[in-house]
């Protein structure tokens, strides 16, 4: 990789150039970091699931995922719906 070379790219300013840099270099990207930082673990698997995107899936996080017990989870993730048992039974 040759300094400067992609600014060359038409619309490749400073900014992407520095960030395409940091990332060849150092395997990471800080601002890509701090962007998940922000959002809870596992919104991306709930985004997988068809028709759940990115508000439904950080409202479930919220409400539905973290407080859910883990036999639930397991469950959840096992046939890719929102049933939850009543009179918490375990799963």
């Amino acid at each position: 990789m040759k300094e400067g070379r992609l600014r060359e790219i038409p619309g490749v300013g400073e900014a992407i150039s520095s960030k395409i840099t940091e990332l060849l270099t150092t395997s990471r990207l800080e601002a890509y970091e701090k962007l998940r930082a922000e959002f809870p673990e596992g919104i991306i698997n709930l985004m997988t699931i068809p028709g759940v995107g990115p508000k439904t899936a950080l409202r479930l996080s919220k409400e539905l995922v973290s407080p859910m017990p883990t036999s639930w989870k397991r469950r959840f993730w096992r046939e890719g719906s929102f049933f939850v048992p009543s009179g918490g039974e375990d799963c």
